[in-house]
């Protein structure tokens, strides 16, 4: 597998064409409405995230999307293609792995892949070589899968939703119970198939730390609804602070409120500062205070994370809004 530099700017499908759209899909059982007027658009070329909280409806709209459950009311387009439930057409342009991967354990995982192939329309040996090849299972593909690690399980499941040829790739928590080692693996692999085999990811993962370093656009949704859709720079850019320490004592107060670009300036202890400012200033801060004749220990821009961005949109800050029954909380297992 080709090795990424996890600081490097994610795939960008921005501007091109939609591969999946969503419009309007609702999903309600009996009382319990589990997706509400749910609409989104992923590009080719994206690696997109979905993310929302247990029982926000992800699992749901996956199933939807795939098939496997009926709307309400909505459209689901995926190249094109109107989605119907169970019958999705022959050269049907999507692999996906929903929940765990199921395989036959006490078969090779090459011979796994074979019978899966044979369900699909077929694949050639030199196009089961390839997917093997890239998802890093050369050397283990004639043992037994009841022998494979929960990471090489996962590589395999993808391994299988790649060999039809799918222009569009759906994955629902494929870092669920991964080691470190196993995450760094997946991720480098999602980022190859997007990046050099341009494939389109939909990606449902309760990991943010790692949606923020891999997917180039994001959806949020809570209690069925979207909150936001859009590139994940929009929801970390925000108010930007810096983390300032130096030994200036109340000189720095003083300082610091003579600058224009400097918003905020809250003391902390051992001549601790939290500023608001854009980060660009950062330079400037480092003029002014060493013109000032203030020694500084430490100036540090401090980026919004998406984990505390999505805990702020999801818990607390839509109380006030109208939404579902609450039972809609405990939809279908791992929603």
């Amino acid at each position: 597998m080709t090795s990424h530099n996890p600081h490097d700017p994610p795939a960008s499908g921005e501007g091109g064409k939609p591969i999946l759209r969503v419009q309007g899909l609702t999903k309600r059982y009996k009382k319990r409405l589990a997706v509400d007027d749910l609409s989104f658009s992923v590009n080719q070329g994206d690696l997109y995230g979905f993310l929302g909280r247990n029982g926000a409806g992800k699992s749901t709209t996956i199933r939807m999307i795939v098939g496997l459950v009926w709307p309400t009311a909505g459209r689901i387009q995926v190249d094109g293609q109107e989605v119907a439930a169970g019958r999705h057409p022959r050269n049907w342009p999507v692999g996906a792995i929903v929940e765990s991967p199921a395989f036959y354990d006490y078969l090779t995982a090459r011979m796994n892949l074979e019978m899966m192939a044979s369900l699909s329309g077929g694949a050639s040996r030199a196009r089961i070589d390839e997917i093997v090849e890239l998802v890093g299972l050369v050397e283990r593909q004639h043992e037994p899968v009841s022998v494979y690690s929960h990471g090489m399980r996962q590589r395999l499941g993808l391994a299988q939703a790649l060999l039809p040829r799918p222009k569009l790739i759906i994955l629902d928590e494929p870092l669920d119970g991964l080691d470190p080692n196993g995450i760094r693996q997946m991720r480098d692999l999602m980022l190859d198939i997007v990046r050099e085999r341009g494939v389109t990811i939909f990606l449902s993962s309760h990991l943010l730390s790692e949606v923020e370093l891999t997917c180039n656009r994001v959806v949020v949704i809570h209690e069925g609804r979207k909150m936001f859709e859009g590139p994940v720079g929009d929801l970390t850019s925000g108010e930007k602070s810096v983390r300032l320490r130096c030994a200036g004592g109340a000189r720095t107060a003083e300082a610091l409120g003579g600058l224009e670009f400097v918003g905020a300036a809250e003391p902390g202890a051992e001549g601790a500062w939290s500023l608001t400012m854009d980060h660009d200033r950062v330079p400037d801060l480092t003029r002014a205070l060493v013109g000032a004749g203030i020694a500084v220990l430490e100036i540090t821009p401090v980026k919004r994370r998406l984990e505390d961005v999505f805990i702020g949109m999801t818990e607390g800050t839509n109380a006030d809004a109208p939404g579902p029954a609450p039972e809609a909380a405990s939809e279908v297992s791992r929603s």
